[in-house]
């Protein structure tokens, strides 16, 4: 029997309807393609988060040779601050705290990050700080730091859960020269305190004329200390790292080496009191062998098993050229959100964000640079024949003053 050849009639409203049926297909294969890849990432975010329970049973205890955790570390030796432990002036607390974490087993830093990346932006879980944390019976830091960023930043691009590492959306970026309080890029080192505008007060020693003690109520008083605003672009000196790591992987410590894209900056009106008017009002002024400013945080900072609070520091040249180095308790209009640093932080204009210290309750004048590790032993860069010299800065890093 012959073929029989069957031609239709050419319909160029069923030929459109077609095309528009493949092109909509094509578009449900996208879409279900990027939904997969988000059930995977959260898959991987939920095992990681069930490694982080398991590890959480195996470093937490109430005591430590017989002495419970919460009188080793407490949270409440000042009225009103919680969240807070005083490190820098208890060497003896610092060693038993590096003495508990070097008994303990945890999730180990990782070698290198892995490339490339997902295309989505699954939370990174900080799983070590937090179990850093838990170790030392300061648990309820993790879980208040979470808090206060689902109700400030809810919508943020949220890099690392703990430390909270947060990037502004490239929608909210440019949307207006200034950036809303509820958008503006957070970089934390380490948890969220607590702490009372009521019970703070800011601490000034070191190389002064006079030691001085200075309620928030004495510096928000004009009649006592001149008030400013200054305007600031601050930016985290690591944005576009996901860029850099794309290139070099480096290594995998999330904290340190968190995925930034482009949103790590963020410009706000602060306002406050000059740092230079404060300390000449308050103590009289520096002697002259002070030649830097350290800025003392109340947050909690772990590196290698070593606890400290968070400190950095800037030359006094900077501080005294103008009135743009501020102690500021507000931002665009409003009070500091408690992720921002409240009651009280530095701003410092021209410098990486690193040196805006935030809850600072204490400033020491000093004759060289802070030995802390933030600003001793990280934001550096070395060129390849001076790698010895990195080392050394590391090793420094854990002797302060």
């Amino acid at each position: 029997m012959p073929a029989v050849t069957l031609t239709l009639p050419a319909n160029p409203d069923l030929a459109e309807i077609i095309a528009r049926r493949d092109a909509e297909l094509d578009e449900l294969k996208a879409a279900l393609a990027k939904s997969c890849a988000a059930l995977e990432d959260a898959q991987k975010t939920v095992s990681g988060l069930q490694t982080y329970t398991a590890t959480f049973e195996r470093v937490v205890e109430r005591s430590y040779n017989g002495v419970p955790l919460s009188k080793l570390f407490p949270q409440g030796e000042k009225l009103g601050w919680r969240g807070y432990v005083e490190w820098e002036d208890n060497p003896e607390r610092k060693r038993v705290a590096t003495e508990i974490l070097d008994t303990k087993k945890f999730t180990p830093i990782p070698e290198f990050q892995f490339v490339p990346l997902p295309k989505t932006n699954p939370v990174l879980i900080g799983h070590r700080w937090k179990e850093y944390h838990v170790a030392l019976g300061l648990k309820s830091i993790v879980d208040f730091s979470w808090e206060t960023v689902l109700k400030e930043k809810p919508g943020m691009i949220h890099l690392l859960d703990f430390p909270y590492n947060g990037e502004t959306p490239r929608s909210e970026l440019i949307r207006s020269k200034i950036t809303d309080n509820e958008w503006h890029f957070v970089r934390n080192h380490g948890g969220i305190p607590d702490l009372d505008e009521d019970a703070f007060e800011l601490e000034i020693g070191g190389l002064v004329n006079t030691p001085a003690k200075v309620s928030m109520k004495d510096l928000k008083d004009p009649t006592k200390f001149p008030q400013a605003e200054v305007t600031v672009t601050l930016q985290c000196s690591g944005t576009r790292r996901i860029e850099q790591i794309q290139l070099y992987p480096g290594d995998g410590d999330e904290l340190i080496n968190a995925p930034w894209g482009e949103g790590a900056i963020g410009t706000a009106v602060y306002r406050g009191v000059p740092l230079k008017k404060v300390l000449k009002i308050a103590c009289g002024g520096i002697l002259p062998e002070a030649k830097h400013l350290e800025f003392i945080g109340a947050d909690t900072y772990f590196k290698k098993n070593n606890v400290y609070n968070y400190a950095v520091s800037v030359p006094w040249r900077k501080v005294r050229q103008n009135e743009e180095v501020l102690l500021a308790w507000e931002m665009n209009g409003k009070p500091l959100p408690k992720i921002h640093g409240y009651p009280l932080r530095v701003v410092v204009t021209g410098y990486i964000g690193a040196r805006s210290a935030k809850w600072v309750y204490k400033i020491n004048a000093l004759a060289e640079p802070s030995m802390g590790p933030v600003q001793a032993a990280e934001y550096l860069y070395y060129n390849q024949q001076v790698v010895s010299s990195s080392s050394a800065a590391t090793s420094r890093s854990h002797h302060r003053r």
